[in-house]
């Protein structure tokens, strides 16, 4: 079983932010929240901001990765983003606004919804940590 599997008890998000809000694309990112989430018991601890250091490592997606990122909830995001992070499975969640902390809250609470549904709400493309739903998004 994999370990970004949805019964894993604790996964790593990342959120591209500017001060406390969600920016609103995630290719501007250089600032994050990492997020310890429980799934089982949709709980959020762990926030801890941290800063991509484009001349350590300059890949983006592969610092991401590294850092055992399993999802991403942004803004807007360009396609080839989301190609280049569901080649690491990692999986994407987009189309949020607002305070970071409320954002992972409100995925945390509709996290099952986003799975195969897009008529409100965040978009997905999902990778990684929760069941494929096979749907793509133009941006």
């Amino acid at each position: 079983m994999s370990t970004n599997s949805p019964t894993t008890a604790d996964v790593l998000i990342a959120v591209p932010c500017y001060g406390s809000r969600v920016l609103p694309r995630f290719g501007q990112a250089r600032e994050f929240v990492f997020a310890e989430v429980g799934l089982a018991g949709r709980s959020v601890s762990g926030l801890q901001r941290r800063i991509w250091d484009r001349v350590e490592e300059p890949q983006l997606v592969r610092w991401l990765h590294d850092e055992g990122v399993c999802t991403v909830l942004c803004g807007g995001i360009h396609p080839r983003f989301q190609v280049a992070l569901g080649d690491e499975g990692i999986e994407v969640v987009w189309g949020f606004r607002g305070e970071v902390e409320e954002v992972l809250c409100r995925w945390l609470q509709d996290v099952n919804a986003f799975v195969g549904h897009t008529e409100c709400g965040p978009r997905r493309r999902s990778w990684g940590c929760l069941p494929r739903d096979g749907e793509g998004e133009s941006s």
